[in-house]
């Protein structure tokens, strides 16, 4: 006899599925890149540099942002943050020698396994968030969770309070 999936071990699926996904896109990106498949065209590097400089902006201060915001560390797993922050920090130097020695003078070589690297370890984080999301749920994905079950909750009190006052 089959057991019925509860809608919430479907939500973990699906969250855990996007995550793995995410992981094959950006390992098929960084093997293509690396391997001289797709080549990084001038513009390319200019777009990498100055996105990536604000990305890892972004993620240091999301970082700092959750440490000191107890509301977030409700919903927010720091072990996602910590993974993840190693390529803040590596962008931000990426970008900064770049910048500083010029764009067009960096040789290609460099954009390629720069580029590729981060691609990389993206996919085995993303890898590894989806299957540890699967086993220990997103706070996000629970806090979601009971809210809707509240809310459905609230929905079957009402229905037991009219059907009493129509009695």
């Amino acid at each position: 006899m089959k057991r019925k999936m509860s809608d919430f071990d479907k939500a973990k699926l699906i969250y855990s599925g996007e995550l793995i996904l995410f992981s094959v896109v950006f390992l098929v990106l960084g093997l293509l890149i690396m391997l001289h498949v797709i080549n990084l065209s001038k513009n390319y590097r200019y777009i990498f540099t100055f996105l990536t400089l604000g990305g890892g902006v972004f993620i240091i201060s999301d970082f700092i942002w959750l440490c000191c915001s107890k509301k977030r560390q409700k919903k927010n797993s720091f072990l996602d943050k910590i993974l993840v922050l190693p390529v803040g920090v590596v962008l931000i130097v990426i970008d900064l020698i770049s910048i500083v020695s010029g764009i067009e003078k960096m040789p290609y070589e460099y954009f390629q396994y720069c580029c590729s690297s981060i691609f990389l370890y993206v996919a085995l984080v993303y890898a590894f968030q989806g299957i540890y999301h699967y086993k220990v749920p997103a706070k996000a994905l629970v806090h979601a969770y009971e809210i809707e079950k509240k809310k459905e909750e609230l929905e079957e009190q009402k229905k037991l309070e009219n059907k009493d006052e129509e009695k």
